[in-house]
């Protein structure tokens, strides 16, 4: 069986040292289980980098442009909701492309929600949006598969202009599946992937424009990740970095405004 990997092993892009605090196979598990447990673990740890690294830079560097503020012109809702749709196209890596992916496009549906209440956490992170969504892409190839993906996410706003135009970035995590997964037998032409599910990774930046009080454009780039932790080899992983259009509804009409004054030191 390792004979079937050697060549994998020669070509294979070095991982992130912390993928052998996660790469837990026991044998006298199933092998299904050995991957559920690895794809938990590591979207454990990126949920606690993302959150303590965001916290520590805003501690840091506080926003001098928000404050904890009573805003009575917001809505008597506790929360705003609004559908998006996101389009990917494009962004295939060299390395990826080499193993037979030539093309990538992807779509994801989301459903989030935004808090209206005015407290620190909504004002040190500029009134976020948090959410769930099902991901569907394609390589064009069926050696990889068409994956899906069903993922947790947040918004957060970097930067509102006076006009309608923001700036956000979004982290999304969750469980990616319906892969094709390499077989040395039935599909010995997939180099990338060993796993039919895997460790799904996202970050984009987009730039957003307020159409209506209803509606909502986008466009930015992003970064897309499948892997399984080495849990089954071969794992090189796919990443692509597409181009991303949005659009969203919001079912309430106002979004939450964050006052420009000081916040208090802590």
């Amino acid at each position: 069986k390792k004979d079937h990997f050697l060549p994998f092993q020669k070509n294979r892009i070095l991982l992130p040292s912390y993928y052998s605090l996660i790469n837990l196979e026991d044998p006298a598990i199933p092998n299904k289980f050995n991957v559920l447990r690895s794809i938990f673990l590591q979207v454990s740890l990126w949920l606690v980098i993302a959150v303590f690294s965001n916290a520590y830079c805003q501690l840091i560097i506080p926003d001098s442009t928000a404050t904890i503020t009573k805003n009575d012109s917001l809505p008597h809702h506790k929360n705003n909701h609004e559908i998006q749709v996101k389009f990917d196209y494009g962004g295939v890596l060299d390395a990826v492309e080499e193993e037979g992916i030539k093309k990538y496009y992807g779509v994801d549906i989301r459903f989030g929600w935004q808090q209206t209440k005015s407290n620190l956490y909504n004002t040190l992170y500029r009134a976020p949006i948090f959410g769930v969504g099902f991901y569907g892409g394609s390589f064009d190839n069926n050696d990889f598969g068409e994956p899906n993906a069903l993922y947790g996410f947040i918004d957060i706003p970097f930067y509102r202009s006076k006009s309608r135009w923001s700036w956000i970035y979004w982290i999304g995590l969750g469980l990616a599946f319906n892969f094709n997964a390499y077989d040395p037998d039935t599909n010995p032409d997939n180099g990338l992937i060993g796993s039919d599910k895997n460790v799904y990774i996202a970050l984009t930046v987009e730039g957003r424009y307020q159409i209506t009080p209803h509606w909502e454009a986008g466009l930015g780039a992003g970064f897309k990740h499948f892997s399984n932790g080495r849990i089954q080899m071969p794992n090189s992983g796919i990443n692509v970095v597409p181009v991303t259009f949005y659009t969203a509804y919001n079912f309430e009409d106002t979004k939450p405004i964050v006052d420009k004054t000081k916040i208090e030191e802590f």
